[in-house]
């Protein structure tokens, strides 16, 4: 009965929120919706991209639900970092359209997730700065918003610098070997077959960084599944 009344107060205080501070959409600020459809129609306009990257030991598919545009990479930002979590329902309701429309050997969507079976569900890890920065995991939420139940088996154990400062070049040496599968963890992974999701991919350097950790730590397989791929000659550039 306390669970009940506790959902129930959450429930009345979230109405009381909506009558005082009316929502809108993040993008356009249509009233009463969280993204309308014709921002969320632009959003998807050009649909997933698929990627492949070549890393020591593995070669990595990732898909990506959508082209990253101004759009979508608003929405993140105000997500991760402006304390917009209310978007999260619909940031992983767009990372959830990868499963449903590409078949992606291997990948099986929550709750189907069955660890014996080798489907192991993991997101990039955050450095400790990041985490003191915003308290939560991003990727995280995002990933579980999406129907997914992550593992939590990866962390960053070595310096390196913000990877927003450097170019496309620097940033696959700044990241090499800065990431690890936790010991105690490891043996989650043996053979298995590993997702690994994040909010956005750029030039595929953390990506590839964790598929290397994964492998080096004895996954039998990793691919990658992203809400949006920001791509070299993005053909929304030319709108």
């Amino acid at each position: 009965m306390q669970t009940v009344a506790v959902v129930m107060s959450l429930e009345v205080l979230s109405a009381l929120v909506d009558l005082v501070v009316p929502r809108v959409c993040a993008l356009c600020g249509e009233l009463d919706v969280v993204v309308c459809d014709a921002c969320d129609a632009h959003i998807r306009e050009f649909g997933g991209t698929r990627r492949v990257l070549v890393t020591p030991g593995c070669v990595v598919h990732v898909h990506s639900a959508v082209v990253a545009g101004p759009e979508i990479l608003r929405l993140v930002t105000d997500f991760k970092d402006r304390g917009h979590s209310h978007l999260a329902g619909y940031l992983g309701g767009v990372l959830s359209s990868v499963t449903l429309t590409d078949d992606i050997p291997g990948l099986t969507r929550a709750p189907d997730i069955d660890i014996s079976r080798g489907d192991v569900v993991v997101t990039v890890p955050q450095s400790r700065r990041a985490y003191r920065r915003r308290g939560w995991h991003p990727a995280r939420r995002l990933a579980r918003a999406a129907g997914y139940r992550p593992q939590e088996i990866l962390e960053v154990h070595a310096r390196h610098i913000d990877q927003t400062t450097l170019t496309r070049d620097r940033r696959w040496q700044n990241v090499l070997h800065t990431v690890r599968v936790l010991p105690d963890r490891a043996h989650l992974i043996q053979g298995r077959r590993v997702t690994i999701i994040d909010d956005v991919i750029t030039t595929g350097a953390t990506m590839a960084e964790v598929a290397r950790a994964l492998m080096v730590a004895g996954a039998g397989s990793v691919h990658g599944v992203t809400l949006a791929s920001v791509e070299r000659r993005s053909r929304q550039t030319h709108r």
